[in-house]
């Protein structure tokens, strides 16, 4: 007879606005450090990690519950390329990080269906970046390497590389990496945050994560 299992999902909020925001929106219960909190469904279980590492958390996470079937990035973003606005979500589907090969969908973003809410989210390359991105300057030299900029993202689709784990990136613009990011990061990140994980939990309550299932990553030059 075999047993039934829920899926699970590991979700990165690394910043404490972030886990807030996406504890408040799933009614997610906190549980004992540091995996900050869960929120469980009839047929999947959601796990919110916080912290600037999530992908050493990822781990002590794994040894205590077992291993996910889905490792989701999520908050908050700079935007890099031109025409981006503060507020729009942007679905990675590749990702770099200086001096380390850059990590791709081999399956296509979110198996192949870019458009699975009616153009409400956009795709594009993820550059995580060792500081915040906050001058015009820094910003047009990056913007030829990618169009938005993190901090954890690449890391964590390396981690889920390594383990064959299906992937999926999400981040909500909250700065546009300029003179002014710092002021619109404290201005905008809450609610931006709020927009993107309300986005997420429609996206759960309708059953669309299962597509999120195929990502799978690989290491290439592009």
């Amino acid at each position: 007879m075999l047993l039934y299992r829920k899926k699970r999902i590991y979700m990165a909020c690394p910043y404490p606005g972030e886990y807030h925001a996406a504890r408040e929106t799933f009614g997610a219960r906190e549980i004992h450090e540091p995996f900050a909190g869960v929120c469980q469904k009839r047929n999947w279980e959601l796990y919110l990690i916080q912290g600037s590492r999530p992908e050493k958390t990822l781990e002590v996470l794994e040894e205590a519950m077992g291993p996910p079937d889905l490792i989701l990035d999520s908050g908050g973003a700079g935007a890099l390329a031109p025409g981006l606005k503060k507020g729009q979500v942007i679905l990675g589907n590749e990702f770099s990080f200086s001096g380390n090969k850059t990590l791709y969908f081999s399956e296509g973003v979110y198996g192949g269906r870019a458009d699975f809410l009616n153009g409400k989210i956009l795709q594009g390359r993820v550059l995580t970046v060792d500081k915040p991105v906050c001058s015009r300057t820094m910003k047009g030299k990056l913007s030829e390497q990618a169009d938005i900029c993190t901090m954890e993202s690449y890391f964590l689709a390396a981690a889920a590389m390594m383990r064959g784990i299906a992937f999926l990136s999400l981040r909500v613009i909250t700065d546009l990496a300029d003179s002014e990011a710092v002021r619109d990061y404290k201005k905008n990140h809450r609610v931006q945050c709020l927009k993107l994980y309300n986005l997420l939990k429609m996206i759960f309550d309708s059953g669309e994560w299962k597509g999120m299932l195929t990502g799978r990553m690989e290491a290439g030059l592009l």
